[in-house]
């Protein structure tokens, strides 16, 4: 588990009550308190008031719950790949093909393992 992310977390859901019955305004108040650290880690704060006022929209519209679920996106995109193999990318053949091999090793392992009676 990232320990920062979690103590960044914990922090918030003490100091902002709401956030703890609104996981769209939590992920907004992350995400905007990510892109100022990166900005002043880089020296790259821009100056251009546009490029603020994007980042505080795009928050808002988060916070608001009118752009999709980052987990909603990530289990669409695997249940697409697991029905379309043709949407499949390349780590998952990479996996796939080594996949075989750890279960047989893990069997051949498990095998020579005795189990207590009592479980």
């Amino acid at each position: 588990m990232n320990t920062k992310l979690k103590n960044d977390i914990e922090t918030l859901l003490h100091l902002k009550h709401e956030l703890r019955d609104d996981d769209n305004q939590l992920i907004a108040y992350l995400f905007k308190k990510q892109i100022v650290g990166l900005s002043l880690e880089e020296n790259k704060i821009p100056e251009d008031e546009y490029f603020w006022e994007g980042i505080n929209y795009v928050i808002a519209l988060l916070g608001a719950g009118s752009l999709p679920n980052t987990e909603s996106i990530r289990r669409i995109r695997a249940k697409l790949q697991e029905d379309k193999p043709s949407l499949r990318g390349t780590k998952y053949t990479y996996r796939r093909r080594f996949e075989k091999d750890y279960v047989k090793n893990l069997n051949n392992v498990m095998s020579g393992v005795e189990v207590a009676d009592d479980c």
